[in-house]
């Protein structure tokens, strides 16, 4: 599934975060896990924990031009989808199907 709402969360946080509040931010994630059928509050903490980082970062990305802006766009999303992956398997515990425990 594409990562839509990270992208418009990812934007809105590095050019007017204050039109990006947490509590916006964690009713997007809810409704992304709603939709997917993931664990309940997987994507909003990955969301708020992206949110948090790239905060921290507006300085230094921000000021680089537009390819340091893609740049921590992608390592963001890379980021994000390792975590919510790591997170997922160790919610959902090993394949049903009897693959491999992590993969």
């Amino acid at each position: 599934m594409p990562l839509f709402p990270f992208m418009a969360i990812y934007f809105w946080s590095m050019t007017r975060p204050d039109y990006m509040p947490y509590a916006a931010i964690f009713v997007i994630g809810l409704f992304q896990d709603v939709l997917t059928g993931g664990p309940v509050g997987l994507w909003a903490l990955t969301y708020l924990l992206t949110v948090v980082i790239v905060s921290t970062q507006i300085d230094v990305i921000a000021g680089r031009g537009r390819s340091a802006l893609w740049a921590g766009f992608i390592l963001a999303a890379v980021v994000a989808t390792v975590l919510v992956w790591v997170i997922a398997r160790i919610a959902l515990g090993p394949d049903p199907a009897g693959g491999a425990a992590w993969f």
